[in-house]
């Protein structure tokens, strides 16, 4: 990222958190639940993108659009069809128990997870597969 692009992403964040829009949805406890919009806990993790599509969403001009590095749909349907063959336990909460592990943070919804992310749960739980 050059210069002038940390300058402009500072710029932003700085709009954001001084938005009235944020300074509500903080007193009310509300702005965690509208970031998991974009699938992050704080506004540090956002591209330059990301950030100015939170802005048009605060000023009601956008929808919230998710983040470009989501995992994408056969990902998702992968990871909840691996785990129905390898799981014991094969509930929600505890497959979300072990992508948690996986990632090494705490994961609401498996439709949340990075490409990444979901590489590496699809990786452990073929290896999962592979060890019966």
């Amino acid at each position: 990222m050059t210069k002038s692009q940390e300058i402009y992403r500072k710029k932003l964040l700085a709009m954001i958190h001084l938005h009235p829009f944020h300074k509500h949805a903080v007193q009310e406890g509300a702005w965690d639940v509208f970031l998991q919009s974009w699938g992050v806990g704080s506004c540090a993790e956002l591209n330059v993108k990301e950030l100015v599509n939170v802005l048009a969403v605060m000023d009601g001009k956008a929808a919230p659009r998710r983040f470009e590095d989501a995992a994408t749909a056969p990902q998702v349907f992968a990871i909840r069809n691996a785990w129905q063959r390898v799981a014991v336990n094969v509930s929600e909460t505890a497959l979300l128990a072990f992508v948690g592990r996986i990632i090494k943070q705490p994961c609401t919804d498996v439709s949340k997870l990075s490409k990444k992310q979901a590489s590496w749960v699809i990786a452990a739980l073929r290896k999962m597969r592979e060890a019966r």
